[in-house]
C-alpha cells in the first residue's frame, strides 16, 4: 500500500516555553509614549514623577531599556517613596538580565507598601524566571491573599506547578485564571494545550474560546485544526484551513494539510494537487508536499509528473525513504 507523511505538526508552545515567553515586558501596561503626555496632567513633582514612570514603563516595552533606567530614577529623584516606582524599576533590571538588583527594588516596594499584592507577584515572577519554583509559589501565593481576584498570579503560579510536574494543580490555578478573566487569552491557549489528549473536546474548546479574543491568530486556529483532524472531524479542520489561508495566504503548512486529507481521506487527488501545489510556491523544498503530490500524480497515472516530483525531493533530502520508494515503484 501507497504510504505518505503525516502532516507537518506545528503545535503550541509547551509550558516550559510558555514560561520562558512570558517576558518581562508582558507584564508592563500600555502607557503614553514618552514627551506625549495626555492632556490635564498634574503639573505638580508628583504628577510629574508619573509622567516620568509612564515614560520608562514604555521606553521598556520598547526596547530601549536605558532609556527606561533614566526616566524611573527621574521619578525615583522626585518621589522615592513611590512603591510603582520601585516596582518598575525592578521590571527594568530584570530586562537588563540583573536579577539582584531586581529583588532589592521589590524588597523596597514590598516595604514600602506590605499590603500590595502586585511586588509580591512580581517577586514570585522574578524567582519564576530563576527557577526557583518554591519561592516563586510561595509569593504568587501571597499575591493571591492580598488580592484574591488575580489572574496574573494564578496563571504564573499554573505555570509554576507544571514546571515541577504537577499538571493536575496547575489545570486546576490555570482554570481559575481564566475564570477570573474570561479574555485571558494566554491561560485559554495553555488550557487547550494541556487537554488535547487529556479531552480533545474541552481542548477544542478551549481553543474556540481563545480564537473569539484573537481571530486572526493563525496558530490558534492552526491548533485547533489539527486537534479537530486528529479526532475525525475532516470537514471542521478544513474549515479552519481555509480560514488561515483567508487570513494569509502564504501560510502553507495549512494548504499541505487541506491537501493531505484531500489526498487521505477523500481520495480527491485533483484537489489536493491543488493545495500541494500552493505549499510548494510559498516553499518550494517541502519535501512532504513534493512526495504526496507525486503520489497523486502516480495514482492518477501520470507517472512522468510523478517522477519529476520524486527525483525533485531527493535532490533536496538525498535518501528521502519515502521518495525512493516512489521511484522503485514506477521503475517496477
Amino acid at each position: 500500500m501507497m504510504t505518505v507523511p503525516h502532516p507537518v505538526g506545528m503545535k503550541v508552545c509547551t509550558p516550559f516555553a510558555v514560561c520562558i515567553l512570558m517576558a518581562v515586558l508582558s507584564a508592563c501596561t500600555d502607557r503614553t509614549s514618552p514627551g506625549n503626555p495626555s492632556g490635564g496632567r498634574d503639573t505638580s513633582p508628583a504628577g510629574q514623577a508619573s509622567v516620568y514612570d509612564d515614560s520608562a514603563q514604555f521606553l521598556l516595552k520598547s526596547g530601549r531599556i536605558n532609556e527606561a533606567l533614566g526616566y524611573v530614577n527621574k521619578a525615583l529623584t522626585l518621589e522615592p517613596a513611590n512603591p510603582e516606582f520601585f516596582v518598575t524599576l525592578s521590571d527594568i533590571y530584570l530586562g537588563m538580565n540583573n536579577p539582584e538588583k531586581a529583588k532589592d527594588a521589590l524588597n523596597k516596594a514590598s516595604d514600602l507598601a506590605p499590603l500590595d499584592a502586585v511586588p509580591n507577584f512580581k517577586k514570585g515572577y522574578l524567582h519564576l524566571v530563576l527557577k526557583d519554583y518554591t519561592l516563586a509559589r510561595e509569593y504568587f501565593k501571597k499575591a493571591i491573599g492580598l488580592q484574591p481576584v488575580y489572574p496574573q498570579s494564578y496563571f504564573h503560579l499554573g505555570i509554576t506547578y507544571l514546571e515541577t510536574g504537577d499538571t493536575a494543580r496547575a489545570i486546576q490555578d490555570l482554570q481559575t485564571a481564566a475564570q477570573q478573566d474570561e479574555a485571558y487569552l494566554d491561560a485559554l491557549i495553555l488550557l487547550g494545550s494541556l487537554f488535547e489528549q487529556r479531552d480533545p473536546g474541552v481542548a477544542a474548546a478551549y481553543y474556540r474560546n481563545a480564537i473569539r479574543i484573537d481571530s486572526a491568530n493563525i496558530q490558534l486556529r492552526y491548533n485547533l485544526g489539527m486537534l479537530l483532524q486528529q479526532t475525525g472531524n475532516d470537514s471542521l479542520a478544513m474549515d479552519q484551513y481555509l480560514r488561515i489561508l483567508a487570513i494569509d495566504s502564504s501560510y502553507f503548512p495549512a494548504s499541505y494539510n487541506l491537501g493531505y486529507l484531500c489526498l487521505v481521506n477523500r481520495g480527491d487527488y485533483a484537489r489536493a494537487i491543488r493545495y500541494f501545489d500552493h505549499s510548494l510556491r510559498m516553499n518550494p523544498s517541502y519535501v512532504d508536499a513534493l512526495y504526496n503530490r507525486g503520489l497523486c500524480f502516480e495514482i492518477l497515472g501520470d507517472k512522468e509528473r510523478a517522477r519529476s516530483d520524486y527525483r525533485e525531493a531527493l535532490r533536496i533530502l538525498p535518501n528521502f525513504e519515502r521518495a525512493v520508494e516512489g521511484m522503485n515503484r514506477l521503475d517496477e
